[in-house]
């Protein structure tokens, strides 16, 4: 329906299991409501033309073949488990605007992603059972997660280049359950972070050449 110049919500569960291999979504469309387009096991490619999409919803791509999706810088929303079971590399545009997300990622097959630098606060759950996932970058100026953010996540790499504050929103279950995953944490110099509940030691090196 690339062509439709009248399209304008992709209601819940239009194409849910149905045999769709390609998409291109016209540039009237502004959501994709929940399950949408949930269990097309044929479908590999969405492609969006000067989207206004802001809204994508729950499960609205789940338990398809899709490896990349490109998010437009319009979509404000994407509901919990979006992408679930699916999307090995979820890209954002670098303008984004969305500013928050709720278990948008969780069970997802993600192997690599770049947080926008909207996206300051990680909620509880965010990266829940991601369990494919490598590496993680944040944009943000300033982080703040939440309980269980990684919750059977092993990202062996996270890189915060940008950031000056992390907020650590953490009881000691959840506190445990971030310093205790094995990854790297690559931080920007001089990283204050804050933790309600306990006092956080950094340890550092001079890793520069002699």
């Amino acid at each position: 329906f690339s062509l439709c110049k009248e399209l304008y919500i992709i209601d819940k569960k239009s194409f849910s299991n149905t045999m769709i291999k390609k998409l291109r979504i016209p540039s009237t469309v502004t959501r994709i409501e929940d399950g949408s387009f949930s269990k097309c096991k044929r479908l590999e490619s969405v492609e969006f033309n000067e989207s206004n999409l802001n809204y994508i919803g729950k499960k609205s791509f789940a338990s398809t073949k899709l490896e990349f999706f490109y998010i437009p810088s319009t979509v404000v929303e994407i509901g919990e488990k979006a992408f679930f079971d699916c999307v090995q590399y979820p890209i954002f545009s670098p303008d984004s605007q969305i500013t928050f997300l709720y278990k948008s990622f969780s069970f997802s097959e993600a192997r690599k992603l770049i947080i926008p630098p909207n996206i300051k606060m990680i909620s509880s759950f965010y990266f829940a059972n991601c369990y494919c996932i490598n590496n993680i970058e944040f944009m943000a100026d300033d982080l703040t997660f939440g309980e269980y953010c990684f919750c059977k996540t092993m990202p062996k790499i996270i890189l915060c280049p940008n950031t000056k504050k992390i907020t650590l929103m953490y009881t000691s279950a959840g506190y445990y359950d971030f310093f205790n995953k094995g990854f790297c944490i690559f931080l920007a110099a001089n990283t204050e972070i804050i933790s309600p509940f306990f006092k956080i030691t950094l340890l550092t090196s001079d890793m520069s050449d002699d």
